[in-house]
């Protein structure tokens, strides 16, 4: 009976540890598939953020450099009072909706550089993204000075600078001629906004855009 009794139990303890070892194998098999969704998971989402940065719907090789001037309007001016500068012209682009993912980020602001009165020239979106300041023309990088040019919209000076201060035309200047030779533009791709939208007045007929021309090299004898 004691033999019996032994042997049952030697019976239970085998099967107790068999149980337990099934039960062990369990553990590390779920623990290696919870492993392997995680490091799913990651490289989903790495690969996200890749496509993200590199979107070729949103990535450009530049081929044109086009000039602008911000020319807010007096309800424009009501809505962001001070100074114009690119994080203001930014916040403005966002309720137009303007913005683009690029780089991880979205950027709303259409333009690639703004250039403030005193001359300080200001990152917009990067070079590589794709602008929204010119139809049909976003493939070229957009540059815009801070103040609206125009006799017709702005005679008296109440929407802003009615000309560009010296320290920006310098800017300006060094600016394209940098951008030129980065990215080998040829003169007849750097314009003014109303070269390739004759209904609009941008940026300004007080813009002086044969002498910035001739500056930049792009004048009748480097045409």
């Amino acid at each position: 009976m004691m033999q019996s009794s032994h042997k049952r139990g030697a019976g239970l303890w085998t099967k107790f540890r068999t149980d337990t070892s099934i039960s062990e194998s369990l553990k590390k098999r779920r623990g290696a598939l919870r492993n392997a969704l995680e490091t799913v998971a990651t490289v989903l989402a790495v690969a996200i953020l890749v496509l993200a940065r590199v979107s070729p719907e949103n990535a450009i090789n530049p081929d044109g450099i086009v000039i602008h001037h911000s020319a807010f309007s007096a309800e424009d001016i009501a809505q962001f009072p001070g100074p114009i500068d690119a994080s203001v012209i930014d916040a403005l682009h966002e309720r137009r909706g303007f913005g683009v993912i690029c780089d991880g980020r979205t950027y709303h602001i259409a333009y690639h550089y703004v250039i403030l009165p005193d001359g300080t020239v200001q990152s917009g979106r990067p070079e590589h993204c794709v602008g929204a300041h010119t139809l049909g023309r976003n493939n070229a990088l957009g540059i815009c000075l801070v103040g609206n040019f125009s006799t017709r919209a702005n005679p008296d000076g109440r929407l802003g600078s009615e000309r560009p201060t010296k320290a920006q035309i310098r800017s300006l200047v060094s600016l394209v001629t940098a951008l030129k030779g980065k990215y080998l533009i040829p003169c007849d791709q750097i314009q003014r906004h109303q070269d390739l939208n004759p209904r609009t007045l941008c940026p300004g007929d007080r813009l002086p855009w044969t002498e910035i021309q001739t500056q930049i090299g792009c004048g009748t004898a480097g045409k």
